[in-house]
This record gives structure tokens, sequence and C-alpha cells, in this order.
């Protein structure tokens, strides 16, 4: 009995609500702490947002976006947030916390967006994400994020 239970007890952990991390060394300068993951897309812009309930509203703890101009998105095939597309970089990483100033964060220097399915309104897709971003002086430079996450697509 308690071999079949600790499977279930696992799985409820990892997908039963309550509080989630995102993993990295840029939790060590942020509370990285979130509750579920929220998947928006647009023709030009998909965006991942790790939030958490902040009193009437939410905290959008992490979001990490990729610019979809001239990227065709296919399940399970990595998209390079490092890449530059006009000049400017393909993936973005932002925050709005309430009291917390820090909302931009530096360049991806390397990183990857991969979903198990193309967003669907509705459903709920997998995926994960990772990042580095650029060593310099702000408070993020040369810091680590990653997750694995389950999104549900309004």
């Amino acid at each position: 009995m308690r071999t079949a239970l600790v499977p279930a007890l696992l799985a409820c952990a990892a997908g039963c609500g309550g509080t989630h991390t995102v993993e990295g060394s840029l939790g060590e300068v942020m509370e990285l702490q979130y509750a579920t993951v929220e998947l928006a897309q647009s023709p030009n812009l998909l965006a991942v947002n790790f939030v958490r309930p902040q009193g009437t509203g939410k905290d959008t703890v992490l979001q990490v976006s990729a610019r979809l101009e001239g990227l065709t998105l296919k399940p399970g095939v990595p998209v390079d947030l490092a890449e530059v597309v006009a000049s400017a970089p393909r993936g973005a990483v932002a925050r709005n916390v309430f009291n917390d100033p820090r909302t931009g964060f530096p360049s991806v220097e390397r990183g990857a967006l991969t979903l198990d399915a193309l967003p669907e309104q509705g459903k709920r897709v997998r995926g994960d994400f990772s990042v580095t971003f650029v060593n310099g002086t702000t408070f993020a430079n040369g810091r680590t994020a990653f997750a694995t996450f389950e999104a549900t697509v309004p």
C-alpha cells in the first residue's frame, strides 16, 4: 500500500496546486515562487507567465517570451531565445511583482523554450525553458533560470 502511495504523492506534488519555484541562480537574488503557469500567444509573441495571487490580482513572478517573427512553432523543437532577429533578441524575460521595481532583465546569452504541443485555446500545454543572462553588473547578470511547466492556454 505504501509503495503505491509514493508515486501518487510525487505526481500530486508536481501538479496539484500549491507553490512551485523557478530554479536556477536567479533565485539567490529574488523570490521565484509561483502558483500557476499561463501561456499566451499572439501572432507575433509567445509568453509563458509564472504567476501567483497578490491581493485581488496577481504577480507575474517571471515571464519568458519569444518573438515569433520568422519562426514556425513545432512541438518538441526548442526555440532559441538568444537568437537575434531583426537586430533584437528573440527571447526576453520580464517580471511584474507588487512593490518590486525590478521588471526587466539583461539580454539572454543562452536560452531555449520548448512546448510539447502547439498552444490551443482551453488546452493544457507542457514545456520547459532555460536561460542564462549575459555577464555584467546588474542584479541578474550571469544568472540562470529554468523550469518545467504545465500551462493553461486561455
